[in-house]
């Protein structure tokens, strides 16, 4: 049966790839996960949910890796993962987008409905990712209208921490299903986590991964 393909094109989305890879031991954004890089492979799984799709992150990085757009942060740089949300609205209150999208680039496996379940939810509200019991604070979609609040909650310097501001903004939660088992929103933090989601890529190519 041929896979079901869905399509959305309302939103832009910014992939998130400004960590600092300290568990990895190098930028794990750029390793490779059969023969692409993982960032490419998270990539692959938004083309057709997004109207445009930028990468956050080192220009000098990922330039010559993406046809997309690289943004630096720029104002709150070095603030974790709030910053790279900051600038994905600023991006896309640019492009007169109402919200945008994020992702984590070491996310290969979002599904390829996440958008569509995203917009079937209440309007307005930050929508965010849960499976099961397990919600995931950076693959959402966020109004562009809750850049003021970010801006002078990373202004005022008490906290970074995602779960810190969306306490604040009481967000909503799309929930997603396991796919076998797995979590689609599976993310590589250790050369560990790389192998595994090399036997989760290759039992759904079909083919076991060499020297499993």
């Amino acid at each position: 049966m041929a896979r079901k393909k869905f399509s959305s094109n309302k939103y832009p989305c910014m992939v998130l790839c400004n960590g600092t890879s300290k568990r990895f031991g190098s930028n794990k954004m750029l390793a490779h996960l059969a023969g692409k890089t993982l960032v490419l492979r998270t990539i692959d799984r938004l083309h057709n949910q997004a109207s445009k799709i930028a990468i956050n992150g080192d220009p000098a990085d990922y330039n010559t890796l993406s046809k997309h757009s690289v943004f630096p942060d720029t104002v709150f740089e070095g603030n974790g993962p709030l910053a790279g949300i900051y600038t994905a609205l600023e991006w896309a209150e640019s492009l007169g987008s109402t919200g945008v999208l994020t992702v984590s680039g070491d996310t290969p496996f979002v599904p390829l409905d996440w958008v569509c379940k995203l917009e079937n939810m209440p309007v307005n509200k930050i929508t965010l990712s849960q499976v099961g019991e397990r919600p995931h604070l950076v693959c959402g979609l966020w109004p562009t209208k809750v850049r003021p609040d970010l801006h002078a909650f990373l202004k005022d310097g008490a906290s970074y921490r995602v779960r810190d501001f969306l306490h604040m903004q009481e967000p909503q939660f799309a929930i997603f299903p396991k796919e076998n088992g797995i979590d689609p929103f599976f993310n590589v933090n250790t050369k560990e986590d790389m192998k595994i989601a090399e036997q989760i890529l290759a039992a759904r190519n079909g083919h076991v991964p060499s020297g499993a």
